[in-house]
């Protein structure tokens, strides 16, 4: 007797099953109708076309004294900013600082070297720094920044670091080996954060002023390279430390002196980043008024009552702090100069053709930068300047005076020609001033050549014009860039951070790119001269340029940071 088998339970080939006309079920129906498949964007101002390449997306990191930057190459604002302060090293279950009427105890200091020490990741002094706790706590800032705003997956990318070119080398050791341990990067990639602030402003060649919490840093940037770099104390710890200075005395004015008032770190860094200004130029043509309001500042958790402040006191820290105006120009040392002293000092110190590219590219950078009135102020006090010293390098001659210094006769290629009483006084020369009787013979020529016009030094004459040679460069500099004029001039920059991110979009190599193995294996100390790596493509070949070009090829190297 013949079975006959049920259809339903045939085997049927994938390839044959259809959707039936009945059914009206979306899921059936989507993937055999044509559609436009959904494309995720990569980034978050990124373009469609981005997506196929968004799982190599690099990660750009700034990592600096006070905070971490992070986020994605191509936008142009970091995804978090995050600091080190106490709040990062508190416990888990630790909400004391949630509770109402919670006050941090600040531990009072007389000295600007240890303000703020809880708030920094790093000094530049590394005799008293844990090491291992600063990348303990570098760690957990990348982290909190990969697991609650970066959210990207456990993929291996590429990081862009951005890091001053001064850092010592045992810092730079723990902060790579962090980079490399939190986001188990196959390398990563060093731009100096003098560097990127000329990209962020779209421009090769600048004046790089970067006033960050220690130290103010001058460099000067030609052709994306660093020239010269010169440095100073006065920046945003001192500022910060004198704030506090000037509200505890106007506490203690008030009749305010008990000391568990004293202004902390906290309370001075709010007042100076809501209330903190920056008086104009005295040189100004037009300086501005300042009024003489009381503002009424109210610490809620300090005092039981408002306390009223001039407004243009205010304005003191930023003069002690960044322009010594009280302080002789005697008095000061090579690494506390005044910041228009400081770029005045680095734009002399390069040659002629850098310096010309760099006055009319000024950059200032920085968190201090914000503060307002601090740029014109720069500006202003650097024109004046120029103007009373010229590039001059000697500052005082003493008793002989610049005049005797200079040279007296004419400079070669001027158009202005010798009188015959400057040419007389240059010629070596010299009419005896006493004159005979003028019957003798040797009287009348003596007076006759006094008389007459002494001839011009052919070495003081114009040199006549050649056409042909003034022809043939006319033909050569033609459509070349007109160069920048050699004047004043400030530009903005979108910051380290952001020239980093739009550095690592172009896809462009790196002078410095660390790979992880041999970080691990051989630690800074693999790194070789810039002059011992060989950055061309070499010939593959059996012969005996083989290790040659193996050797080029894997070597790296510090560049700046060596």
């Amino acid at each position: 007797m013949a079975t006959v088998s049920d259809p339903s339970s045939r085997k049927v080939s994938v390839g044959r099953i259809r959707p039936t006309g009945g059914s009206h079920n979306l899921a059936s129906i989507t993937p055999s109708s044509p559609h436009t498949p959904i494309r995720s964007v990569g980034s978050l101002y990124g373009s469609p076309s981005s997506a196929f390449q968004s799982d190599q997306e690099p990660i750009v990191l700034e990592c600096g004294t006070r905070f971490l930057r992070a986020g994605f190459a191509g936008e142009h604002a970091p995804r978090c900013i995050l600091d080190y302060g106490p709040e990062q090293q508190r416990r888990v279950g630790d909400y004391r600082s949630l509770q109402p009427g919670y006050r941090r105890s600040s531990r009072t200091t007389k000295d600007v070297s240890s303000w703020g020490r809880d708030y920094e990741l790093w000094r530049s002094d590394l005799r008293s720094v844990d090491l291992q706790l600063v990348e303990d706590r570098l760690d957990r800032a990348m982290r909190e920044a990969h697991l609650k705003y970066m959210l990207h997956d456990s993929k291996p990318r590429r990081v862009i670091l951005t890091l001053p070119s001064l850092i010592p080398h045992a810092l730079l050791s723990s902060v790579l080996a962090a980079v490399f341990n939190t986001f188990q990067t196959p390398n990563i990639t060093l731009v100096p954060t003098h560097v990127s602030s000329a990209i962020g402003a779209g421009v090769r060649s600048a004046l790089v002023v970067d006033i960050g919490w220690a130290e103010t840093t001058v460099t000067a940037v030609y052709e994306y390279r660093e020239i010269h770099t010169r440095r100073s104390v006065r920046a945003g710890k001192t500022l910060s430390f004198e704030m506090a200075r000037t509200l505890n005395e106007t506490l203690q004015d008030a009749g305010i002196k008990s000391p568990n008032n004293r202004v902390g770190f906290e309370e001075a860094e709010e007042v100076l980043l809501r209330m903190g200004w920056c008086r104009p130029s005295p040189f100004a043509a037009a300086p501005n008024r300042t009024t003489d309001n009381t503002a009424s500042l109210s610490f809620p958790s300090i005092f039981s009552e408002p306390v009223d402040i001039p407004f243009s006191r205010l304005a003191d820290p930023a003069e002690t702090a960044l322009f010594a105006s009280n302080t002789s120009g005697y008095d000061l040392d090579e690494h506390d100069q005044p910041l228009h002293l400081l770029v005045y000092a680095a734009l002399l110190a390069v040659p002629f053709d850098v310096r010309r590219a760099c006055m009319s590219r000024i950059l200032i950078t920085g968190g201090v930068a914000n503060l307002p009135g601090v740029k014109t102020r720069i500006f202003r006090e650097l024109e004046h300047i120029i103007e009373s010293r010229g590039w001059d390098p000697i500052r005082n001659y003493g008793k002989a005076g610049p005049s005797s210094r200079r040279p007296k006769v004419a400079q070669r290629g001027s158009t202005r020609t010798l009188t015959p009483a400057e040419d007389r006084k240059e010629s070596p020369r010299k009419v005896s001033d006493s004159v005979s009787d003028p019957s003798t013979p040797s009287s009348t020529t003596t007076a006759s050549y006094a008389s007459a016009p002494s001839p011009t030094n052919p070495a003081h004459q114009d040199t006549p014009l050649d056409k042909i040679l003034a022809k043939h460069t006319e033909a050569a500099t033609r459509g070349l860039p007109t160069p920048p004029p050699a004047i004043i001039r400030g530009i903005v920059t979108l910051g380290p951070w952001a020239g980093a991110s739009l550095f690592a979009a172009s896809r462009l190599r790196a002078v410095v790119e660390i790979d992880r193995d041999r970080f691990f294996s051989q630690g800074l100390g693999g790194a070789k001269e810039e002059r011992e790596v060989d950055f061309k493509p070499s010939r593959m070949s059996l012969g005996p340029s083989l290790g040659r070009g193996l050797e080029g090829r894997n070597a790296w190297t510090l560049a700046g940071w060596g």
